[in-house]
């Protein structure tokens, strides 16, 4: 089903709605925001190195909540004060829905001590992020 629309120059009701069926959150906010979401414990990492894989699979509608879940793939020494490693980030929306995926590479010190020697580097927050 196509919407038509007609409306006078310059009214809110000339932007035509999204082919996604409304009006939707551009990709990149959605993954800045799930950075945002993330505990970056910051005795431990020493830089966002890189985030690759970056897949965006379904829109997210304005208003919406999202929810990051993060996975450890691999780390691996880089030298003796430091290490990378590689996670695994999941974005959901309110319903559960996979939004985005990518894999992050974080540089973290090897010698930081943390309070708790078992907490992940990465966790994601208990947080919702909603959108608007």
């Amino acid at each position: 089903m196509r919407r038509v629309f007609i409306a006078k120059p310059g009214s809110d009701e000339q932007r035509p709605l999204s082919i996604l069926g409304g009006r939707i959150v551009h990709g990149m906010l959605v993954l800045s925001t799930a950075v945002g979401l993330l505990a970056l414990d910051p005795a431990r990492v020493i830089a966002l190195r890189w985030i690759r894989d970056a897949v965006f699979k379904a829109p997210l509608a304005v208003g919406e909540g999202i929810r990051v879940h993060s996975e450890l793939l691999q780390a691996r020494p880089l030298d003796e004060g430091s290490g990378l490693v590689s996670f695994g980030w999941r974005i959901v929306g309110d319903d559960g829905k996979l939004r985005a995926r990518a894999v992050a590479e974080v540089v973290w010190s090897r010698t930081a001590v943390a309070e708790d020697a078992t907490a992940p580097v990465i966790a994601a927050a208990d947080g919702l992020a909603v959108l608007v």
